[in-house]
């Protein structure tokens, strides 16, 4: 279990990590009974389908997303540094 994640997404939506933990749970348990692979069979690409199942549980139960997207922007003090670099 990606016990940092889980801690956060918990922190971020407001709800107790063993609540979140238990979504963990259950979404691994129910994706191994589907597909009938074991734990150590499972490939990245299963973990991010379980891992997605949780987002969506969250979610779900509190109308809050995991992230929030952000436009990503450079500071002003990185750009001043970035032209005085190019000018030298």
């Amino acid at each position: 279990m990606p016990a940092i994640s889980l801690k956060g997404m918990a922190e971020k939506a407001g709800l107790s990590l063993s609540t979140v933990e238990r979504y963990w749970n259950e979404a691994k348990e129910g994706y191994l009974k589907r597909t009938g692979k074991t734990e150590n069979e499972l490939t990245p690409r299963d973990w991010q389908y379980i891992m997605g199942v949780v987002k969506k549980r969250i979610w779900h139960k509190t109308g809050k997303k995991y992230y929030e997207s952000k436009p990503v922007t450079a500071s002003n003090s990185f750009k001043e540094k970035l032209r005085n670099l190019l000018l030298e």
